[in-house]
């Protein structure tokens, strides 16, 4: 690897761990929360910003992604729920997921077409909040181990 690829991909790793620290802050935020509303928008914050390095980062010279590998098998469904709730709810609008259907009312001035769907809430993630943080953690752990990995070829760098 050249020395601009490794130091690109070190640069990866710690936009990666930056990610995750915002993702525990958010977490420690619901603490000092009792609002419904706040406590879902910081839980669907966390989401996002702990799924973020496990997608498509592009560099200059590659693509990155954490690996699933950094998941421990104990955690590996709740952070299967976070990436489905990122990627069909909180990152996309996905029809087929929220399953609607229109309903149309006559009103005065004609009809109107409000529509019922699957309500998908971030709450859901409320009870799993000791499992993200193990997630969160482990994957830190994983991304410190690479970094330290990396360190003699970046002390070579000049």
């Amino acid at each position: 690897m050249k020395p601009e690829e490794i130091v690109e991909k070190y640069c990866f790793y710690q936009l990666a761990e930056g990610d995750l620290i915002l993702s525990k802050s958010f977490l420690k935020a619901i603490d000092e929360n009792t609002e419904k509303k706040i406590t879902n928008a910081l839980i669907q914050c966390t989401i996002l910003s702990y799924c973020r390095p496990f997608k498509e980062c592009r560099g200059v010279y590659r693509k990155y992604r954490l690996s699933k590998k950094f998941i421990p098998n104990n955690l590996k469904q709740i952070h299967q729920e976070m990436i489905h709730y990122r990627d069909k709810v909180f990152a996309h609008t996905d029809v087929e997921l929220r399953n609607p259907k229109l309903i149309r009312w006559e009103g005065k001035s004609g009809y109107v077409y409000p529509m019922q769907f699957k309500g998908l809430s971030p709450a859901i993630f409320e009870k799993n909040i000791p499992n993200i943080i193990s997630s969160i953690e482990s994957v830190q752990s994983a991304i410190a181990r690479e970094i330290k990995e990396m360190k003699p070829f970046l002390d070579e760098i000049e």
